[in-house]
């Protein structure tokens, strides 16, 4: 009756009929349909079952309930549950409309995915290519520019050894442009230490974090604690990466919005998942902030770099702001990298 009036309503089914739970699992498993049509009550089967394997195993295909006692209460259900429409089978005209929607709802869903994933993919590369140019610029900024600086220091230090004591005046030149240089070069090399961390790579996540929190507490006033477990295994570049990039770019808009004069970061394992804290203890991220699109202002740029830098990974970030402070959380999930000496 079903293939009947899906026929003259144009479509050419190639149906396949099941009537218990078990061939029904069994046919989701072993081929792709288009659709799935379902009646509310069998014998030895239900709808509100049907549906939930249905989205279970094949999440994406439309399901439409057909049935002859479906009523309003039950319909309603049905459709929380994720029925896609339901068809009554004194009213079987309606079947070809319902279908004809649902596979079109369904292919704009599919698009949808699609376009998604290839968001997710650009933004990879886009992080990708993110991180290496910093790498490219930092490796410039002290190989190229602190070298130049240095050179220029010490050509500055020497001609101002060969002025007399009649040149005060030239002498008192020379030393303002050391002293200019010298502090050229100092924020060079702090700016290619910030841009990319050579010690993330050489002693991992809690090295880099140690070194880092020590520079920023010296360079801001603000009193940042860190706590660490000990003997914390490598994790992939890629893990390690992301979650410095959280922790650099929470403390900066801890100097940056929060107003407080202390910090706390804490790194640790919980079961399967590595968790970064941030916590700071200033006036607290606004919520309009939180949930600011990209445009509104560098905080909601940074927030939204970080929970990309974490997606890529599978993992998460949540922001807790309050008048009190805020809590920056990122969790990953756990995959130490095995060492040389790493049993086989």
């Amino acid at each position: 009756m079903l293939c009947a009036r899906l026929q003259a309503e144009g479509f050419e089914p190639e149906p396949t009929c099941v009537s218990e739970g078990r061939e029904f699992e069994a046919a989701l498993t072993g081929k792709e349909f288009d659709v799935i049509l379902s009646d509310y009550s069998l014998p030895q089967f239900d709808g509100l079952t049907a549906l939930r394997i249905a989205r279970e195993k094949s999440p994406d295909v439309p399901c439409i309930l057909v049935s002859g006692t479906l009523g309003e209460e039950q319909a309603v259900d049905c459709l929380k549950a994720g029925a896609t429409d339901y068809v009554l089978k004194h009213r079987l005209a309606r079947l070809g409309t319902a279908v004809r929607r649902a596979l079109q709802d369904a292919e704009v869903r599919r698009r949808e995915k699609q376009a998604a994933a290839t968001i997710r993919e650009l933004s990879r590369r886009l992080l990708r290519l993110q991180d290496g140019e910093r790498r490219r610029i930092a490796h410039s900024l002290h190989e190229e520019v602190a070298q130049d600086l240095t050179a220029l220091k010490l050509n500055l230090s020497a001609a101002h050894e060969l002025l007399t004591g009649k040149q005060a005046k030239a002498k008192k030149t020379l030393s303002e442009c050391q002293t200019l240089a010298e502090k050229s070069l100092k924020e060079i090399r702090t700016l290619s230490y910030l841009l990319h961390p050579p010690i993330l790579e050489a002693l991992g996540l809690p090295g880099a974090l140690r070194d880092y929190v020590n520079g920023f507490s010296r360079r801001t006033g603000i009193a940042t604690e860190l706590i660490l477990p000990e003997d914390f295994a490598r994790l992939p570049a890629e893990v390690e990466t992301a979650l410095f990039r959280v922790a650099q770019e929470s403390l900066t808009n801890v100097q940056r919005h929060s107003g407080s004069n202390k910090a706390r970061i804490a790194l640790r394992r919980d079961n399967e998942q590595i968790v970064l804290e941030i916590q700071d203890f200033g006036s607290g991220i606004p919520p309009e902030r939180l949930n600011g699109s990209i445009s509104s202002s560098d905080l909601s740029v940074g927030i939204v770099g970080m929970r990309e830098w974490l997606s890529q990974l599978g993992g998460r970030l949540a922001i807790d702001g309050n008048g009190n402070g805020t809590r920056v959380t990122a969790v990953v999930a756990h995959e130490p990298v095995a060492t040389a000496n790493a049993p086989a």
